[in-house]
């Protein structure tokens, strides 16, 4: 048991490895393309199986429950029966050699084929009142007439599949792609299974594969009307049960058209089986007819409201326009019974021109939209590979019957058209140009759009340059990226680095703002331009609102400091971006870069007369703050003790004496005042020590405010500094003394240096309220810039500086500066 159970376990996985579906697969879509494989091999097997059999030189379609046949109108115009005229399409084939046609069509024929005896058919046609009779000497079915037949439906068929397929994996959670895909998948099977046979039999083989053509052709008309109505411009409001109730009937005309193809409907009478076959029959015509209708009047309702539709939506409109004018030929063909001009006797051929190609251009137009403006990606080398496959066989069948047209008189008009030939000669070097001609060919460095991109480039420049304010840049730039580079928005974002965040500061598109206007990040974003959708573009992009408003980003760093981002939207009238594209929004980046560092400094040149200003005007008060607690009350007390003392000279000279006394010392002590003052103001001593002034600046501290300072220095620290080190140390430490003093609210402070790997660090540490970062951003706000000129003079000498700060728990100024290397 136990083997039995690790063998399972073992082998269970890799079996359901080996089948699993893909994803794309798992919805109704998938299902039907699944099925127009099988049912299309089914048709194609089943029409393979005749080659070798004897058949009168044109194709008949019945089914079980006739006895009766029609002349197809797939048969080859240039057939004999149907080149001579001996039959028409529409003839209805009554009887073989006084016989029912259908159920001994099969048997008839190979027995006079044996004999080499022609068999006889009775036909009735079309305005003529009497029947019919015509000799057939029956021939044999080969591969060539096998081509002559199949290989139209299968290139039409092969095309349709491949689209679905292309279609649904590119968006398979989307209902247009979905739908799309199963209208595809529908009509690959609608046309694999359309010839079955060349004569119809009673034979299973032959009529089961109807069963997907009969259900394909009924659910293609809902399907084209659901499509209508969700592209190229989806309605506000989906008629959902409209739509329930269009596809119960598609469902309801497939089914009846398969149930009258099989042996039991000869039980009902025949009256009763071609009321039900020709009404399913008109139904299912009807819908596709309503199908076409729709979406040529939303074609024409979008046109009539042209300005309320994107530049993206005009061109989809106007690319589907042209794929379903270009497919009216097989349309015409397929309606023709419902049609007033249309009668009975259609054919897909007109002369020797096989209309069938044409049925190419409006899933070509569909997928083509859908791919580059719905599901917004490159089409694949494989769509190439199947425009040029479309293109070739539409271009092949085009001069087949120019050839048909122009043929000399001497020519049979059973003569086989060169359409294979014309197809593989058209076919190959198209598609050897066609990868050739893309970006990494050989002629597509000649072929592609480089020089208008980069053109694009240029002017792009050439509309930012010159503008160095910060507030205006970044729109300007969004402005410039829309118009130049024809996208449907662009966005500015810079970073904050306190807040680490992006903080959109430009926009311009056919759109609002993303609702995220500032994007919080761990680390902002280096490295080269990419798209949003790429695997290796972090998740707090892929997630925020840049994913359904832009298609690539690009990084504005200037050595290796971030200074923003670009979002750049989807070209209204292209693809989303490739390498190229990508190239070149690297080149845009670069640009902005040197646009917004160059606006960034320019702005801070700017606020540096008002920053001098305030420092001034701070120092100012500072200056005055100090003069008025010592200078000023000694002044203002010194004339009242000379006074008192000038009284007291005649009565009490000792008094007198000593109240003189303390005047001296009063005057003393400003006099050492005015030279700590002094010494803050221009501290000479710098030059040769930091300790020295540090041990001042500390001692004015304590004695004028009471905070309790204290200062931990080692003994070579002078040894440690430049003139240049000291002084920043000195500016750094006595300004962080002032914002403790200012704003702390703190009872100590603590002043510790240190040297260490060649550098000198240092650290002003605060028991105070500290400062959250609003308190900090509205400091900003209003003008402060302690904090970035404390920085300023640390990283002027090459040295790093920080600040950490939070409520309740006090403030750290620290960082470093180098040290001269040791003699």
């Amino acid at each position: 048991m136990a083997s039995r159970d690790y063998l399972g376990e073992q082998t269970q996985p890799d079996r359901l490895e080996r089948v699993v579906v893909p994803e794309w697969l798992r919805n109704p879509a998938g299902a039907i393309i699944v099925a127009a494989v099988i049912f299309g091999l089914m048709g194609v097997t089943s029409l393979a199986l005749d080659v070798g059999r004897p058949f009168a030189k044109f194709m008949t379609y019945g089914y079980f429950a006739r006895s009766d046949a029609e002349v197809a109108h797939e048969t080859p115009r240039w057939w004999e029966p149907i080149a001579t005229g001996k039959v028409i399409y529409g003839d209805e084939v009554d009887t073989i050699n006084g016989l029912p046609f259908t159920p001994h069509v099969r048997e008839e024929f190979d027995q006079a084929y044996r004999l080499g005896v022609p068999v006889v058919l009775t036909l009735r046609r079309i305005g003529e009142e009497l029947p019919i009779t015509l000799s057939f000497r029956p021939d044999l079915f080969t591969i060539a007439e096998y081509l002559d037949v199949a290989l139209p439906e299968l290139l039409v068929g092969m095309v349709f599949w491949l689209l679905a397929v292309i279609v649904l994996r590119a968006r398979p959670d989307s209902t247009t792609n979905q739908v799309f895909a199963m209208l595809a998948a529908c009509i690959t099977i609608h046309r694999l299974t359309a010839i079955t046979s060349v004569i119809t039999d009673e034979s299973l083989i032959v009529n089961l594969p109807k069963l997907g053509h009969m259900m394909a052709a009924g659910m293609s008309g809902p399907l084209l009307i659901h499509l209508a109505l969700l592209y190229p411009v989806p309605l506000r409001k989906m008629p959902t049960k409209l739509l329930a109730v269009l596809y119960g009937f598609g469902v309801l005309s497939g089914v009846i058209l398969f149930l009258t193809r099989l042996p039991f409907w000869r039980v009902l009478p025949l009256s009763v089986g071609d009321f039900a076959d020709a009404f399913a029959y008109q139904l299912m015509l009807f819908l596709f007819l309503v199908g076409v209708v729709v979406l040529f009047v939303r074609l024409l309702w979008l046109w009539g409201n042209w300005k309320k539709v994107s530049l993206r939506e005009r061109r989809m409109i106007n690319i589907i326009f042209v794929g379903l004018i270009a497919s009216l030929p097989p349309i015409i063909v397929v309606l023709s019974p419902l049609l007033p001009f249309g009668g009975e006797t259609r054919s897909t051929f007109w002369q020797v021109l096989d209309v069938r190609y044409f049925m190419l251009a409006m899933p070509m137009a569909f997928a083509l939209t859908i791919i580059r403006y719905h599901a917004f990606q490159s089409p694949s080398p494989l769509f190439v590979t199947i425009i040029v496959l479309s293109l070739s066989a539409l271009i092949a069948a085009i001069a087949a019957a120019m050839w048909g047209i122009v043929r000399p008189d001497t020519f049979s008009p059973t003569e086989r058209p060169p359409f294979i030939l014309f197809f593989l000669f058209i076919f190959f070097p198209s598609y050897f140009w066609s990868r050739q001609t893309d970006w990494r060919g050989w002629f597509g460095r000649i072929l592609n759009r480089t020089d208008r991109n980069y053109d694009a480039v240029r002017e792009f420049g050439n509309r930012v340059v010159g503008r160095n304010d910060i507030k205006v840049l970044p729109s300007a730039m969004a402005h410039a990226l829309v118009e130049e580079l024809a996208l449907e928005r662009a966005a500015v974002w810079l970073w904050e680095t306190n807040s680490n965040s992006y903080e959109l500061v430009g926009f311009a598109g056919n759109d609002t703002p993303p609702a995220d206007k500032q994007i919080f990040t761990l680390a902002p974003l280096f490295g080269r331009a990419r798209e949003v959708a790429w695997p290796s573009t972090p998740t707090w992009i892929r997630e925020s609102a840049l994913r359904s408003n832009f298609e690539a980003i690009v990084p504005l760093v200037a050595e290796d400091r971030p200074i923003g981002l670009l979002g750049l939207g989807r070209r209204w009238d292209e693809e989303i971006f490739d390498e190229r594209d990508l190239a070149v929004a690297e080149l845009v980046g670069q640009q902005a870069t040197l646009f917004m560092t160059a606006a960034i400094q320019v702005d801070e040149l700017r606020r540096v007369p008002a920053r001098v200003a305030q420092a001034q005007e701070r120092e100012r008060y500072r200056l005055a703050s100090e003069l008025h607690d010592t200078i000023q009350q000694f002044l203002g007390r010194l004339p009242f003790f000379l006074v008192v003392s000038q009284e007291l000279m005649d009565t009490d000279r000792d008094s007198a004496s000593k109240l003189l006394d303390r005047c001296m010392d009063d005057v003393e002590d400003a006099a050492r005042v005015l030279r700590e003052i002094r010494a803050n103001l221009a501290p000479n001593q710098l030059e040769v020590s930091l300790i020295k002034p540090l041990n001042r600046l500390t001692d004015h501290a304590r004695r004028r405010t009471g905070l309790a300072v204290y200062l931990a220095a080692p003994d070579d620290l002078d040894d440690a500094t430049m003139a240049g080190t000291r002084h920043a140390l000195y500016r750094v430490i006595q300004q962080a003394l002032d914002n403790i003093i200012t704003h702390a609210e703190a009872t100590e402070a603590e002043i510790a240096l240190g040297v260490k790997d060649n550098r000198v660090l240092f650290s002003v540490t605060d028991n105070g309220k500290g400062a959250t970062e609003a308190v900090l951003e509205a400091a900003r706000a209003q003008g402060s810039f302690g904090l970035q000129s404390m920085r300023a003079r640390v990283e002027a000498v090459g040295g790093e500086f920080s600040f950490d700060s939070s409520a309740g728990r006090g403030t750290v100024v620290s960082g470093w500066v180098p040290a001269p290397p040791a003699p």
